[in-house]
């Protein structure tokens, strides 16, 4: 069903540390379309956490929506997307 490009999203980590440990996060764009697609994947409608996190990823993080669409439109979870953000 969806295509994600796992490989691509470890090329893409970001380098952090947390609690003083090093480790990699998931690229912002990357994190929110994984975010998007296991939503859709695993619930049938809509729910508050989903909502709230959705809304807070893209308020804080503001990724770039030409880079979101196209990777969207790769792994094949722009339908999941769109109607995720039908729901902001």
């Amino acid at each position: 069903r969806f295509r994600i490009d796992e490989d691509g999203i470890w090329e893409r980590a970001v380098p952090v540390v947390l609690e003083g440990v090093p480790c990699s996060r998931a690229a912002r764009e990357d994190a929110l379309l994984y975010h998007v697609a296991h939503q859709a994947d695993s619930y049938f409608g809509p729910s508050l956490k989903w909502v709230l996190d959705l809304r807070e990823m893209l308020r804080r993080w503001r990724p770039a929506p030409e880079l979101l669409v196209a990777r969207a439109s790769a792994w094949r979870v722009r339908t999941a997307l769109y109607l995720a953000l039908r729901h902001l």
